[in-house]
């Protein structure tokens, strides 16, 4: 059931909103503290943290530094360097990207919820496409004021609920496989942000060779297009910097154990 204008606007405003409290959040703790307080009485205090102030500051952000390519993992207890950051390929560069309008974490932390907001503003407006009414849980429920810029976990929300999207509503003019192909590529562009989306890959893959409305000869390409671009989605996104430097590379899916080192204690 589409929603009436002016309470898809409310929604939307909503989200907006959400956002903008956290990011006013979060940009405590691009300030320094007072002088009696330690850092992490600091950030604890304020619950503050967030992984974008603390990457800009110590994975080379700072210096737009292009990700994975000469990234290095070296020390007791070992720390990235050169770039590489602890998110999956296409996250990293996505992060790069958004740095390089800016010089400092106070700016990076701005980019980045400006860009979650419209991303979640998209996201709300595609679920109550989908589910109506229902999307006001997602819109108004605390994890959206509480996590929009405590990192990028709004990009694979947002590829995941596109792929949903396309398989569930697509346009009329779609042929089958098209609409399947997109959906599995939209899910692999999930995956290459952050590994969960390609759980809802399977999914869609058996959805596909289970469809009773087609013959089964068609639900079999249907299912080879839906895996076969999530998959190749996923390898066009990692295969290069493997190619490039395996072991920087492998260094951001390997271990989230190095953001310790920048987390306060």
């Amino acid at each position: 059931m589409r929603l009436p204008l002016l309470e898809r606007i409310a929604v939307c405003l909503v989200v907006a909103l959400s956002c903008v409290l956290n990011l006013g959040q979060k940009l405590l703790c691009t300030v320094p503290q007072p002088a009696d307080v330690s850092r992490a009485e600091y950030v604890n205090r304020f619950g503050c943290w967030s992984d974008v102030a603390a990457l800009w500051n110590n994975r080379g952000l700072a210096q737009h530094v292009f990700p994975y390519v000469h990234g290095t993992w070296r020390g007791d207890p070992p720390v990235l360097g050169g770039g590489t950051v602890e998110y999956p390929t296409a996250t990293g560069v996505w992060v790069w990207l958004t740095s390089l309008p800016v010089d400092s974490a106070r700016g990076f932390l701005v980019v980045t919820a400006v860009v979650a907001a419209v991303l979640a503003v998209l996201v709300t407006l595609a679920l109550q496409r989908i589910a109506g009414r229902r999307a006001w849980v997602f819109a108004a429920t605390p994890p959206l004021a509480l996590y929009a810029v405590y990192n990028w976990d709004v990009l694979p929300v947002a590829s995941t609920v596109a792929a949903l999207l396309v398989a569930t509503a697509p346009p009329r003019s779609w042929s089958p496989l098209l609409r399947w192909a997109l959906a599995g590529a939209l899910l692999g562009l999930g995956g290459a942000f952050k590994l969960y989306p390609l759980m809802f890959l399977g999914a869609l893959a058996v959805a596909a060779l289970l469809d009773r409305d087609a013959p089964w000869s068609e639900r079999v390409r249907r299912t080879a297009v839906t895996v076969g671009s999530g998959v190749g989605v996923v390898l066009v996104a990692n295969v290069p910097f493997a190619l490039v430097n395996y072991k920087g590379g492998r260094r951001s899916s390997a271990s989230r154990r190095s953001v310790r080192s920048v987390r306060p204690r």
